[in-house]
């Protein structure tokens, strides 16, 4: 693991997502005032013939020219004034379309339409899906059995390297392999998250039940970002998986507050299909917008803590986690989460956020799953996504929950007005409060019939 301190290197949304609608009402504003002056332009030009004006001119010739000469200054102007101002509207749009993300959709749209072309093709001629892949295959398997262990190792290491360097390749991918299985007319929504989750079968209830795993730290009261995200990664280094836990106290205006906390994927095996609510069978089910059995076992694991429907909450989440956290807030849940904190976690898929509400996204630059949804967060006054070069070259060393804690300490020092704001969103959970009290859960699937 890199010691070397985070570096934030991008910041979208929160302030600049307002002062994006700022802008584009002022070009707006702008457009409609070069059109004023346009027909304002128009009105002076035809009064330049208007028949009383023309009929002056045997009476008073010296008159009518002057009166001539000042209308074709007025035309000149204002037709010069629309000009500018039309000229104006069109950088400032440019600009609001720059901060808000347009290159971004407009990228994902040629994707996804690419790939419905090819989608659309490979399912009127079905046979060229297996011409095209066979001499992948065959090339594939004759160099794996012709190549030494070092070599194959070497391989692996140049595309982590490729990978960490560039994980938009990820993104592109996605957005456009949705393309390709929506062109083909494949499986349900959800794009191909949804289609590989359809593989799976039912996945049951959640269960919690209390646990009496201590995590370092747990009465401690988190004072900024760096220690919300520290604490995530105590909780996520305890031995037992599917263990999430929350924290109570009350502020200094006797308002009780909680901050639930959410590891990410324990079992990385695809195959596997056991208890273990954090698997990749969750992480597919949650990227395509399906029904989490995860956020369903927090919810419990909420109310079983006593979390009354008015006190604020704050969930923090890494990978998983954050989706989860991420997709209560957006679908919207029973209890008061005001804030959510977000590390290494996909969460575009979520449609919007309430107004009263912030979500606090972090992004390694070199972290490929932030890619996995084929597309970046939404632009919104809702939400910020900062993102932050770790130092890092490897996936596991991107994604790992420590390198977020280095990314919250850049956070947390950061004076640029866009993070400020977001922190200061989340400041009431770090005043000062009383005792701390702890609850740990520990949410498993529960096998039950098929939902059909």
């Amino acid at each position: 693991m890199s010691e070397t301190p985070a570096e934030i290197t991008g910041v979208r949304g929160g302030v600049l997502a307002l002062q994006t609608d700022d802008l584009k009402r002022l070009a707006g504003e702008l457009g409609d005032a070069a059109w004023q002056l346009t027909r304002w332009a128009g009105s002076d030009a035809i009064g330049m013939v208007e028949p009383a004006l023309i009929a002056s001119a045997p009476l008073s010739p010296s008159t009518y020219v002057d009166a001539e000469r000042a209308v074709l200054s007025a035309v000149s102007h204002l037709g010069t004034a629309a000009l500018e101002w039309g000229v104006l509207a069109g950088l400032v749009e440019t600009v609001g379309q720059w901060f808000g993300g347009g290159d971004d959709e407009v990228r994902r749209l040629l994707e996804t339409e690419l790939g419905r072309v090819i989608g659309a093709g490979l399912r009127t001629v079905p046979g060229l899906v297996v011409l095209g892949s066979l001499p992948v295959a065959a090339g594939g398997a004759v160099w794996w059995m012709s190549s030494t262990p070092e070599e194959r190792a070497r391989a692996r290491r140049g595309l982590e390297r490729t990978l960490a360097q560039r994980p938009e390749l990820v993104r592109d991918t996605t957005a456009t392999l949705d393309g390709i299985l929506g062109g083909w007319g494949t499986g349900p929504g959800g794009g191909a998250a949804g289609v590989a989750a359809g593989i799976y079968l039912d996945e049951g209830d959640a269960r919690v039940e209390r646990h009496a795993t201590a995590i370092a730290e747990s009465r401690r009261q988190p004072h900024c970002v760096a220690d919300v995200v520290r604490h995530l990664r105590e909780l996520s280094d305890a031995p037992d998986p599917g263990l999430i836990e929350i924290q109570s106290w009350r502020d200094g205006h006797g308002q009780t507050r909680h901050v639930v906390y959410l590891p990410g994927t324990d079992d990385l095996n695809p195959l596997s299909s056991d208890s273990d609510i954090r698997d990749v069978q969750e992480d597919l089910r949650v990227a395509s917008g399906q029904h989490s059995a995860y956020l369903e076992g927090v919810e419990k694991a909420m109310r079983e803590a006593g979390i009354s429907p008015h006190d604020p909450v704050l969930i923090a989440g890494h990978s998983l986690g954050g989706m989860v956290a991420a997709k209560a807030l957006s679908e919207g849940t029973s209890f008061n989460v005001t804030n959510v904190i977000t590390a290494g976690s996909p969460t575009a898929v979520e449609r919007g956020f309430p107004t009263t509400s912030h979500v606090l996204s972090l992004e390694s630059s070199g972290d490929i799953v932030p890619q996995l949804e084929g597309q970046r967060n939404r632009v919104s006054p809702q939400q910020t996504t900062v993102t932050f070069a770790s130092g890092e070259d490897t996936i596991v060393g991107n994604h790992q929950v420590s390198t977020y804690e280095r990314g919250a300490a850049a956070v947390d020092a950061s004076r640029d007005a866009a993070v400020r704001t977001a922190v200061e969103a989340i400041a009431p959970f770090f005043a000062q409060g009383g005792d701390v009290s702890d609850s740990v859960f520990r949410v498993t699937r529960a096998a039950t019939p098929d939902r059909g």
